[in-house]
């Protein structure tokens, strides 16, 4: 979302916590506006980025379209630096540098990490905050990680409008708040009918009491899933096989893939960050399914909302990692697609988805141009 569409989206109170949370930093621009230069006046080169740096609002991709890569990298590390980026100015860099970003690996730029969770306990709206971090042009991915999440049913069905989401974590039930098949099957009628989940690597529904291993027959229908991890009340290991007989469904004791994610998902720090996790398992598989030198990873947005539950929560109850393969490796007649069809038909019926600063940005730059030609 661009600097006027984000100012202007800010102006409904429903979407001023979305907004404050895209534009905030862990520093303050009062700093610079008091920093005072021991060894005599500062250079031009500094002065402009202590300017740009009070200024961070002014700078959007379409201003820094003709600014040198260099540049551009080293007004990122003073952003950094002073703890003044966010995930706007993250979003900034990316749609202004994103192949020079992916060809040098720079990681800050590779990988964020929002210093702020998305919300606490209360209910809100997610909406609004899945707006913010869209990228209709998949300049970057977002791994999303929600603990414990308060949403109405059809907050849960708008995640499917996140064009660009890469890897959903979901861990920790709040009574009457809990995903369930409901959901699932929208979110099936959202891929089979307008090209949801596009991106959708892996997904992790840890502790979800209201699903159940039928889902599996939706998830399908999402055309990049590879992983899918399930753990609740209602699924066990029993009748597994048959339940995935004929489809294009394997699960952990049959798959390399899952026994190696699992491997990994347990070997990290107990007090590992869970967004953590779900990036590097997502890096994983992406490195399983198509080889980081065929096809460079994209950058990476990780989020995290919600409200911690218990700290042993994931080991109460059977993991079950599932692995979908690809269709074209898949020589097994899939029975199910006719009876999904028929029953999403039905669904479908019952279901209803709901100027400027004192100096010109181009000015300064210049003048960072001219210095650092000098």
């Amino acid at each position: 979302m661009d600097k006027v569409k984000l100012k202007h989206f800010a102006k409904s109170s429903d979407n001023e916590k979305a907004y404050r949370w895209v534009t905030a930093t862990r520093g303050s621009t009062i700093y610079f506006s008091q920093e005072k230069h021991e060894n005599g006046a500062a250079s031009l080169g500094q002065m402009a980025f202590r300017v740009l740096l009070q200024n961070l609002d002014m700078i959007d991709a379409e201003s820094l379209r003709d600014v040198p890569w260099t540049i551009g990298l080293k007004l990122w590390k003073e952003i950094s630096k002073n703890q003044l980026d966010s995930i706007r100015t993250w979003q900034t860099f990316v749609t202004a540098y994103r192949d020079e970003i992916v060809q040098d690996r720079i990681a800050d730029l590779m990988s964020y990490r929002s210093s702020s969770k998305v919300f606490g306990g209360k209910e809100i709206a997610l909406t609004p905050f899945l707006e913010v971090i869209q990228a209709p042009k998949f300049e970057w991915i977002n791994l999303v990680t929600l603990a414990s999440p308060v949403l109405l049913r059809e907050q849960w069905m708008s995640i499917s409008k996140l064009s660009n989401l890469g890897g959903l974590y979901v861990y920790g039930p709040v009574e009457m708040y809990t995903l369930d098949d409901t959901v699932v099957r929208a979110w099936f009628n959202a891929a089979r009918d307008s090209g949801a989940f596009s991106a959708l690597k892996i997904l992790l529904l840890q502790s979800q009491d209201r699903l159940t291993l039928g889902t599996l027959e939706y998830f399908q229908a999402f055309p990049a899933l590879r992983v899918v991890l399930l753990t609740g009340a209602r699924l066990n290991t029993k009748g597994i096989e048959d339940i995935i007989q004929d489809t294009r469904w394997t699960w952990m004791n049959k798959s390399s893939l899952c026994l190696e994610i699992y491997q990994k998902w347990h070997s990290g720090s107990k007090v590992f960050h869970h967004d953590a996790r779900l990036r590097d398992v997502y890096n994983l598989v992406h490195r399983k399914d198509l080889g980081a030198d065929k096809c460079p990873q994209s950058p990476q947005l990780n989020i995290k909302g919600g409200i911690e539950p218990s700290s042993n929560l994931w080991k109460r109850q059977d993991q079950l990692w599932f692995e979908l393969k690809p269709a074209a490796e898949c020589t097994a007649k899939v029975v199910t697609q006719k009876r999904l069809a028929v029953r999403s038909e039905i669904d479908s019926k019952r279901l209803k988805m709901r100027s400027g600063a004192q100096r010109s940005m181009s000015d300064l730059f210049g003048e960072l141009g001219g210095s650092q030609k000098r």
